[in-house]
Order: structure tokens, then C-alpha cells, then sequence
């Protein structure tokens, strides 16, 4: 789970996951990665020292740095790591929104040894443990640090800070990021520069508006866009998502419809009976 990764690449370099388990469940350990020879004149290596640092290592100290970090991932402090949680973490390392799901799903096999669907503390460390023994200490406080800083941040490294840097790597066309705009401008109705759960209600045409509390359709809808557990929803998540979305129309024009039945459905909501396509897609599929 290390941070910086790019959006073609899926955070595999900091996050050794060909991990298999044994028939009692517990990690099988692999045969450590060899390490290319430094460069410069040759140098002899001192395997008693490489044992001696490995047997001086604090083990207390290594729980509770993969506690920290443990406690970053669980973003409602629920005590266990879900797969919601997962999504949120790699998005903001910059994996692919098209290999997050099945990222996601990956690590919660290999980490969810009860299979209940949760991570525990427990299981997350003795996981982490196991995959990062070769670090010592001071590089595992280092990794620690990392995933914790990522964990935080609102940014998404893969994609860049400002709208403009998420649009280079989305390929939109100008028609389709106008209209995009357009659609965010028109949902974001208090102009915050977020749309907020209230403000997601009109998504939902006319009987968003009639809503007197949210529905687990809104809040559905808002774990889908909201990609960074904030609880609302940036321009960068917004066009992260319907690039998402995008893939799975089989032609532009069809993309483009969507976005302008919903931009007509945000503008009049108490005329709209149905839900827009886009509120659709986004309680159809995983994104």
C-alpha cells in the first residue's frame, strides 16, 4: 500500500501481494526478492550483521507503526478495514478507477482470514508483518509514514491536484467536459466548490426534492463519487467517476445523452419523474 503510485501503475511496487495461504489460513512467507549489488567497487556483505540487525528489531515497535497505519485505512474508526475503505486508499495512490475494484478484492482475500468481509487489526498486521520482514524498522516507520500521509490527504496522487491535471488523464472531449460542468456547476447549488449530500438529492429529480431525510439511494450515490471519505464530492471525484462511467457506453453519443438528460433533470428537478440515467448507473454498478 505505498503512496505515488501513478494511474498506470496499481501501487504493486510498495505492496508485495503474491501471497498464498497455508491450509491452517496463516501467510506463507516468500523467499525474499534478491537485491542488485550496489554500485561502485565491489563490497563485502556481512550476513552476521544483517542477522544481528534482524534479531535487534523491536517488535513492539513494528505493531504499533502498522497500528497507525492500520488506524488511517479505517476511515469511520469502526475498528476494521472494509472494502469501501480499501477503494478510498487506492484511489488516492493513483491505481486505475478501472483495476480499483478488482485491486480491492484481491487484498481483502489475502488479508481477510476469517472471511467475514471486514479487516481486522489483528489480521491486518500480522499480513503486513509478514509481507514487509525484510524492512527494518527504521523503513518500515518510513512506509508507515507514507500510507498514513496518503491515507489523509484529499489529494489524489495519481491524478493530480487541480481539475485541469485530472483532465489530462481522462481524455474527454470538449463537448463532454463542458457538459460535465455544466452538470457539477448545477449541482453544486450553494457554488462551495463540492457537492454535498443534500445537493446530491437533486440527482434523484422529483422525489430527491420530496425527500425529508436521505435515503440509502443517496447515500449509495455519494459512496460511488465521494472517492476520498470525505463526504462530499469534488470536481476532480466527479470526472473521475463519470470517466468511469463512460466505459461502459458503447458510444459517445450515448454518453453524451446521459449527461444531458441528468443536466436537464438538475436544472428542473420538480418536473422529473424518474431518475436520471446517470443516478442509474451509479446504484447499478461498481465504480
Amino acid at each position: 500500500m505505498g503512496a505515488g503510485c501513478s494511474s498506470d501503475n496499481s501501487a504493486d511496487a510498495e505492496q508485495p501481494v503474491d501471497m498464498q495461504r497455508t491450509k491452517s489460513g496463516k501467510p506463507y512467507k516468500e523467499e525474499p526478492v534478491p537485491v542488485p549489488a550496489p554500485s561502485g567497487p565491489s563490497q563485502e556483505v556481512d550476513l552476521k550483521g544483517v542477522e544481528r540487525d534482524h534479531g535487534e528489531r523491536d517488535p513492539v515497535a513494528r505493531v504499533e507503526a502498522l497500528k497507525r497505519c492500520f488506524e488511517a485505512l479505517d476511515k469511520d474508526k469502526s475498528g476494521s478495514i472494509d472494502a469501501k475503505e480499501l477503494k478510498q486508499y487506492l484511489f488516492k495512490t493513483g491505481v486505475n478507477v478501472s483495476h480499483i475494484s478488482d485491486k480491492a478484492e484481491e487484498l481483502m482475500r489475502k488479508m481477510d482470514v476469517n472471511e467475514d468481509e471486514l479487516i481486522s487489526l489483528s489480521e491486518f498486521t500480522d499480513m503486513m508483518e509478514a509481507l514487509l520482514t525484510e524492512k527494518s524498522d527504521e523503513d518500515l516507520e518510513v512506509w508507515v509514514a507514507e500510507v498514513v500521509f496518503t491515507a489523509s490527504s484529499r489529494n489524489v496522487v495519481g491524478f493530480g491536484n487541480t481539475l485541469g491535471e485530472v483532465l489530462q488523464n481522462l481524455n474527454f472531449t470538449e463537448d463532454q467536459a463542458k457538459t460535465i460542468k455544466m452538470l457539477f456547476s448545477e449541482l453544486d447549488r450553494d457554488k462551495s466548490g463540492f457537492v454535498e449530500l443534500h445537493e446530491l438529492k437533486r440527482i434523484l429529480g422529483k422525489s430527491g426534492l420530496q425527500m425529508e431525510q436521505l435515503s440509502d439511494e443517496v447515500l449509495a450515490i455519494m459512496a460511488k463519487l465521494d472517492k476520498n471519505g470525505d463526504n462530499k464530492v469534488s470536481t476532480q471525484e466527479f470526472f473521475v467517476t463519470l470517466a468511469a462511467i463512460r466505459k461502459s457506453y458503447g458510444k459517445q453519443d450515448e454518453f453524451m445523452a446521459m449527461l444531458e438528460n441528468v443536466l436537464e433533470v438538475a436544472k428542473k428537478p420538480e418536473d422529473a419523474d424518474e431518475k436520471p440515467a446517470l443516478a442509474e448507473v451509479l446504484l447499478a454498478e461498481d465504480f
